[in-house]
């Protein structure tokens, strides 16, 4: 039997497709209907398969200051079921994020944690960044009706190591610094 520690998933990531069009141009992409003479986006993306390295057994070996990531065990109190159980519960993450990272304020807009039980298929993939080059990090203009902000898009590396966690349970938040 494989060491469960060490098994890894082969999988197709969609990355940013090099091109040299950023060079001369910043990548971006607005929402919502454009008129025919605007295109929404000039990105493209291209998939590339992947190992993906099972972090199941192996979570205390990350950190966020370290590797960006790190697997925290926090107790759903509740269902998530209706708006205001949405609010209660992204104020209880953001008290909750304030602990773990020691800080006086947090915004939790995005809070990575299983919706159901088990993850059986799909887990989220992520990306350790000591092995992420400052190369690999293409800045893109995300504009939307209300703000315009600034992501970051990954062109594929081999260097790269990624994981996942083998059947995350929803009481494992992955807290990841972006």
């Amino acid at each position: 039997m494989a060491n469960p520690h060490l098994e890894a998933v082969w999988a197709k990531l969609l990355y940013l497709a090099p091109s040299p069009l950023y060079e001369r141009s910043k990548p971006y992409y607005i929402a919502g209907v454009q008129p025919a003479e605007t295109k929404q986006t000039n990105k493209t993306f291209a998939p590339r398969k992947t190992e993906i390295i099972n972090a199941r057994g192996n979570e205390g070996n990350f950190s966020i200051d370290e590797n960006g990531f790190e697997c925290v065990d926090y107790p759903l109190e509740s269902a998530i079921e209706s708006t205001d159980d949405r609010q209660r519960y992204m104020r209880d993450m953001e008290d909750f994020f304030k602990g773990c990272l020691k800080a006086e304020h947090v915004y939790a807009y995005d809070c990575v944690r299983p919706l159901v039980d088990i993850v059986e298929i799909q887990p989220l993939a992520i990306c350790d960044s000591i092995s992420l080059h400052e190369k690999d990090l293409i800045a893109c203009d995300e504009t939307y009706p209300h703000v315009t902000t600034e992501i970051f898009h990954v062109l594929h590396n081999p260097d790269q190591r990624w994981y996942y966690l083998r059947e995350q349970k929803r009481e494992e938040v992955l807290l990841m610094r972006n």
